[in-house]
């Protein structure tokens, strides 16, 4: 642990943090991939060390204020997120250990504390909003009810239980880090750079693996809504190019 560390070494001693570490490395971070840097500051507010919280606070609390500002939520919901934030993170909750212990080094600090201030800003805007769900008809393709194209309605309403059918069952047969990355993306509302923190990769990468998964799930509900719906390849084709005009609205709606 020689490498130097931006914060004073005297917030930890060595023996203490070399601990910290370990327990982390066993828990999914690589010894090649930790951040050392994050992992001192984290150790130190985990611990207690009163200068480590303010540095905390002064570096990494404004992403909880942008979260909630991407989520969309009051001046009010922004200040009681990060409120709740604050304590989960540094004290811990209902006898829970401070939420900032599960950093693992594994990607940047700012990334992984993006991610879990936008899961919790969307809760908190879901119990907010507390509407009741769309009509499940209108999963195949959400578009408004005035002014509905015709074919569009025709569409839904002859193959939409055989589409959903389809689509879970491509769903299912997705790699569970495939399926994990598109409800992150389209449904959690991550960005790109969001999941290249949480799995410590370029964004360029994120955004492959985005697509990629997007592509198979649309080829894997192609295949099982042919299947099912006993239609011709032709007819297929045309239910389809409707859906994907609107798949990321579908993808969205039946993951969530």
């Amino acid at each position: 642990m020689s490498s130097p560390l931006p914060w004073p070494r005297g917030w930890v001693p060595e023996e203490d943090f070399r601990s910290y570490v370990a327990e982390r490395t066993s828990e999914g971070a690589s010894e090649g991939e930790r951040d050392l840097e994050a992992l001192f500051l984290a150790c130190a507010c985990v611990r207690g060390v009163t200068d480590a919280i303010l540095a905390f606070e002064q570096e990494y609390v404004v992403e909880i204020r942008r979260a909630g500002g991407r989520a969309r939520l009051t001046p009010d919901g922004i200040g009681e997120l990060t409120q709740i934030l604050r304590q989960e993170l540094l004290v811990g909750r209902e006898g829970k250990r401070p939420k900032l212990a599960e950093y693992v080094g594994r990607g940047d600090l700012r990334g992984w504390l993006r991610v879990t201030a936008m899961r919790a800003a969307l809760k908190m805007k879901a119990r907010a909003s507390a509407q009741p769900a769309a009509p499940s008809n209108e999963a195949l393709l959400e578009i408004r009810s005035s002014g509905d194209d015709p074919e569009l309605l025709y569409m839904k309403e002859l193959y939409g239980d055989a589409f959903r059918t389809a689509f879970r069952a491509a769903a299912g047969h997705l790699e569970p880090r495939d399926k994990n990355i598109l409800r992150q993306h389209f449904v959690e509302g991550m960005t790109i750079d969001d999941l290249g923190g949480i799995y410590g990769v370029h964004r360029a990468t994120a955004a492959r693996w985005v697509q990629s998964a997007r592509e198979k799930l649309l080829a894997a509900t192609r295949r099982e809504f042919a299947s099912r719906a006993h239609v011709s390849p032709r007819e297929c084709e045309s239910v389809l190019r409707l859906v994907q005009s609107r798949f990321d609205v579908t993808l969205r709606r039946l993951l969530a």
